[in-house]
């Protein structure tokens, strides 16, 4: 017999469509974050999440820094592995947990966007490619579109409802927000200007006793508003540059304070006026409940910027002079807000503050055991979030979101904002009884103004930041979605469904869809024999003229019939149809984008959807690790040496090797002693081979690899050139559609395959000899190729030599060069430095006294300085009539000067097509003997000649891996007859051509075998004997060989001695046969007398 009880209707779920729906909708979310979960390397930033995280799980504590967002997820994630353990799969389980809530919570939607709406909105959630791939990544991105919806639910329903309830539940939102990452202060910003401008209309609407003072209070608002805009300008402006006034930071930061501090004086004003004239009415309003909670509780956040702009002190030194200089800032922020809330409701105040207290102490201390997180909370948060907007991390350009990473992947919700935006806009001017309401709370329009203010001002701000990164498109696609689920809703709404269904229905959705491809063909087939026809084939010979004919020929039949059902339906639902079932095409295609990017190509950087990248190589190297140590072992125990370069993610994924030795960045014999397996980074090879030496077999992979970055630098004309140029448009749609890189590099001369992806940083594991002799087979590794590291042509000549004179010194008040990758030597005995990351020119004497500098950091693309602005001038040379050549590097030109460092002209600019004008990156500048300018343009993989006024004379060479091709071709020379000799430095060789560009032979570097960003070797030729000097940036050498390239000598080791180098770059010649180095890492210029035999 049944016990009574369960028969009770309360326990019965009442199941209707939309409730199966809905279910149906979390099952198959629920199943797309956590399917195959764990399969995806453990990338860069993951590692460090992970690795603190498990290190609280074990009882290790926790210390939060902002570095590395907020502790929310330290802790989810430590609570996850006390419960499962700790693996990659369930160190992704919070946020896919998170991703699954933020499709259900968007059932309590449908009170706003409509039944049809929230569940379109939950749709959209899950087969969003970036919200899919953000679930299941380890970022803090799935925890706060969350908090955010749930801040923006409680927000609409207290403004609606003005319940208690929903204020307590948006205030732990907020509290919650913040300790989940610094975007918060970006949130709090767009909601408090929001419900400050709904205050203020709540004010403007409504009659004051005293009409002076509500003149005067609009006065006070108009001044903080345009104020502030003034403020936000000028961070985005670079005033001093503006006005054409040398300064530096210090001085910005004045120009930025004034504005700032008299529309937070405004402000004030404007808020002390409102409380004493009307302060028992506004009290009554929900949008002053919200504003005055959020204002007390944020208001000890922003200590930071009173610290850095008005103390001029450093909000993240936490020593104790810093704190000393903070704490007092935070106290009196803390008082004025518990004065303005007890001021305001002491009952409800001390709840709110109770609850966002309690939150954001508890996290940012981990449970009270950590002090110090509530200064790297209070101070640190806002203050390294400051500092990152100026390091611009990334570099990426403003319209990064706009053009790059909406159209890669959040195609669908752009599509649904500007249907929305319509629908919004078209509202408000046909229903003139909604415009005087527009800002009133017993109508839901207000709420959609708010949507649609939080998701332009979204694109706006992530747009002018600094830091852009593609895991925040996430804050700009969650607006977006919301507003896209309530359009497409809308447009499901207003089809006629019982007309439609009158008529054959499944006949007219085909002819639809044959309409649609047949019109989709016609489009394709007439590019098709456009690109023929440019190409100069006969256009009716081409089998493409028939394929237009035979589609335009079925899309009249399609246009025929659909004529018909129109006659019967109308036209208006037909549109309406044919508008859902465009949206239908997106949404597949957008399903499609989310598999690919999350399922299949996760592991590739052929996507745009993340940045720092690991490689599968992680992965295969742990698995020979791990099969390595426990055949030698039996367990996890062998001896592991890494370095600094590869630590994350390898500290992460050898938490369990008892051995396991950290290098660092300087490895020496004791670190490396007895070690059986070694991972090392690109940038310690030669420190650790020259340790490890012929004892170790090597293996090289990939560790870590970036999207490719071509859409730098994009302005009208390139954007023409590619939507005009059929070949070009078809190598686009390639890579959109299909993510094939082929065509497109095939254009530009670079291969894209994954084995050779032009932007990566690379690794090799050591395998001791000793280990492997022991061991008879292991499987995993035999299909690996072997680097040889023994065979050094260089070994039998190489020699210890002291350079015989420094220069690093420049004016007292200098701080001295900066990263100097070049150095020539005029015919006079002057030496000429480019002080790359200076931006300027130094001229010496042949004592090394500075007689002359010139130059400054410029871009000619932000301003039209075209003259001494430079921008990371890596090459120069100076000519026997007297002019010195600059390669100025990122504004990709080359500009000469006389003597004196007066300008006399530039030619180039950005560009990568065939027009020799049209320079990326250039590299090196050299002058001939009869004159003529050789310029490496780098980044296209040529050589460009000019005359020495810029006019064009040939190019040399173009991209690829054959004889007279180039993969990154830096350092120049010629000899005495003329022949070129050119460093390919990512073929490894060194290339030479006759006086007329022919190629006449070639000679292997092994020292320039990667594809690091910083190997970029410069030459040198002594006449007089014959020499060739290359240097060896990552080998921290220079290397001679004969003008045949027969090894001569080779001296140098990593260190900062006058017999050792760190990154030698620039390399020349002075009549006497002495050597001039640029010694770049060391900051440094070194002399070696002339040529010595061994």
């Amino acid at each position: 017999m049944i016990d009574s009880k369960f028969s009770d209707k309360s326990f019965v779920v009442n199941l209707n469509v939309e409730k199966c729906m809905w279910i149906l909708l979390i099952l198959l979310t629920i199943f797309s974050r956590f399917y195959d979960l764990g399969s995806r390397v453990i990338s860069h930033d993951e590692s460090l999440h992970t690795y603190y995280s498990w290190e609280l799980s074990r009882g290790e504590g926790f210390e939060h820094t902002p570095l590395m967002h907020g502790p929310f997820q330290f802790h989810a994630l430590a609570f996850v592995y006390f419960l499962f353990g700790d693996t990659d799969f369930t160190s992704r389980v919070p946020s896919a947990i998170f991703g699954v809530l933020a499709v259900g919570i968007l059932w309590w939607y449908r009170d706003l966007l409509g039944r049809a709406g929230a569940f379109i909105a939950g749709c959209l959630m899950c087969i969003s490619p970036i919200m899919l791939y953000y679930t299941r990544y380890v970022r803090n991105e799935s925890f706060v579109v969350v908090f955010v919806l749930i801040m923006a639910l409680s927000f609409w329903k207290y403004l609606k409802y003005k319940q208690d309830k929903w204020l307590y539940l948006f205030v732990a939102a907020i509290a919650f927000n913040h300790t989940s990452k610094e975007v918060a202060f970006l949130y709090d910003a767009i909601w408090m200007i929001f419900v400050g401008l709904l205050f203020v209309n709540d004010n403007m609407k409504s009659d004051w006793r005293n009409p002076l003072l509500k003149r005067i209070f609009i006065f006070f608002i108009v001044m903080a508003i345009i104020l502030g805009l003034i403020a936000t300008l000028i961070l985005q402006v670079d005033v001093l540059d503006l006005l054409n006034v040398d300064g530096d930071g210090g001085r910005l930061d004045y120009f930025l304070v004034i504005p700032a501090l008299m529309a937070v004086i405004f402000g004030l004003f404007s808020g002390i006026l409102v409380c004493v004239a009307r302060w028992n009415v506004i009290k009554d309003y929900a949008s002053f409940d919200l504003l005055l909670v959020m204002i007390t509780l944020i208001l000890p956040q922003l200590t930071a910027f009173p610290v850095k702009y008005l103390l001029n002190s450093n909000p993240i030194d936490y020593s104790v002079v810093g704190i000393w200089k903070s704490v007092p800032v935070l106290i009196f922020l803390l008082l004025v807000s518990m004065w303005l809330g007890l001021s305001w409701d002491k009952r409800r105040w001390v709840l709110c503050a109770l609850i966002f207290y309690s939150i954001y102490v508890v996290f940012f201390t981990t449970i009270f055991t950590n002090g110090n997180g509530l200064a790297t909370g209070f101070m640190g948060s806002l203050g390294y979030w400051i500092e990152q907007q100026s390091v611009e991390r990334g570099g990426q350009p403003w319209y990064y979101y706009i053009l790059v990473m909406i159209p890669m992947y959040e195609y669908l919700p752009f599509l649904g904002l500007i249907i929305g935006f319509v629908l919004y806009v078209t509202a408000i001017r046909n229903d003139r009884k909604y415009e005087s309401k527009l800002w009133y709370r017993d109508s839901s329009l207000v709420y959609f103004n708010f949507l649609f203010f939080w998701c332009f001002a979204s694109i706006l701000i992530y747009m002018l930041a600094g830091e852009k990164m593609p895991w925040l498109t996430v804050h700009l696609s969650l607006p977006m979605i919301i507003i896209s689920g309530w359009a497409f809703g809308i447009l499901l709404q207003r089809i006629d469904w019982n007309k439609l269904f009158g008529v054959n229905f499944t006949v007219l959705l085909l002819v639809l869809l044959l309409a649609g491809i047949s019109m989709t063909q016609t489009i394709i087939s007439i590019l098709n024999v456009l690109s023929i026809q440019s190409a100069s084939v006969n256009l009716y010979a081409s089998r493409d003229w028939l394929e237009v004919m035979s589609s335009v020929v079925l899309l009249v039949v399609m246009i025929v019939l659909l004529y018909k059902f129109v006659s019967k339906v109308g036209w208006l639902d037909i549109s309406r149809l044919i508008n859902i079932m465009i949206v239908g095409v997106f949404g597949v295609l957008t399903i499609r984008t989310a598999i690919g990017s999350s399922y299949i190509r996760y592991d590739e950087q052929t996507e745009f959807i993340n940045y720092a990248s690991g490689a599968p190589g992680i992965r295969v190297v742990m698995e020979q690790v791990e099969e390595i140590s426990r055949r030698t072992t039996d367990g996890l125990s062998i001896r592991i040496g890494y370095d600094d370069d590869v630590s994350w993610p390898f500290t992460w994924y050898l938490r369990h090797y008892d051995n396991q030795v950290f290098v660092g960045g300087e490895p020496t014999r004791d670190l490396l002693q007895d070690s059986d397996l070694v991972i090392a980074g690109n940038n310690n090879w030669p420190e650790i081979e020259s340790i490890l030496r012929t004892n170790y077999s090597s293996f090289e992979y990939i560790r870590m690899w970036w999207p490719m970055q071509d859409y730098f630098g994009l302005n009208s004309e390139r954007i023409m050139n590619n939507l005009l140029d059929p070949q070009r448009l078809s190598a686009l749609w390639n890579i959109w559609y299909m993510r094939d890189y082929t065509q497109y590099g095939s254009i530009n001369g670079v291969d894209y395959s994954l084995s050779r992806w032009p932007v990566v940083d690379k690794m090799r594991f050591y395998v001791s000899r000793k280990l492997t002799s022991k061991m008879w087979d292991i499987s995993s590794m035999s299909t690996l190729d072997m680097v040889d590291s023994s065979t050094d042509p260089f070994e039998d000549v190489h020699i210890i030599r002291e350079a015989d004179k420094l220069i690093n010194t420049v004016f007292d008040d200098d701080e001295g060069m900066d990263r100097p990758k070049d150095v020539s030597i005029s015919d006079d005995g002057f030496i000429y430095v480019a002080d790359t990351f200076n931006h300027r020119i130094l001229k010496f004497d042949n004592q090394g006294k500075l007689v002359l500098q010139w130059g400054f950091y410029g871009s000619v693309y932000e301003s039209n300085e075209r003259s001494n602005g430079l921008n990371e001038p890596w090459g120069i040379d100076v000519s026997k009539d007297g002019f010195v050549y600059v390669a100025d590097t990122w504004n990709h030109r080359i500009v000469k000067y006389d003597l004196e460092g007066d300008f006399v002209l530039s030619w180039g600019g950005f560009g990568d097509d065939a027009d020799l004008y049209s320079m990326w990156g250039p590299r090196e500048v050299l002058v001939g003997q009869d004159g003529m300018i050789y310029v490496a343009d780098t980044g296209n993989k040529r050589i460009s000649v000019f005359t020495d006024d810029g006019q064009i004379v040939r190019q040399v060479g173009m991209g690829g891996l054959g004889s007279g091709e180039f993969e990154e071709p830096v350092g120049l020379s010629l000899d005495s007859v003329g022949n070129l000799y050119v460093a390919d430095t990512w073929n490894a060789r060194i290339q030479v051509f006759d006086n007329e560009g022919k190629f006449l032979y070639e000679w292997d570097v092994l020292e320039w075998d990667g594809q690091s960003l910083d190997n970029k070797p410069y030459l040198a030729i002594d006449d007089k004997e014959n020499k060739l000097y290359a240097t060896a940036p990552e080998g921290y050498r220079i290397l001679v060989w004969d003008l045949l390239g027969e090894p001569l000598m080779s001296w140098g080791d990593f260190g900062k001695e006058m017999n050792s180098f760190d990154l030698p770059t620039g390399i020349d010649i002075d009549s006497s046969g002495g050597i001039y180095l640029a010694d770049s890492e060391n900051n440094r210029v070194l002399y070696f007398m002339g040529f010595v035999d061994k």
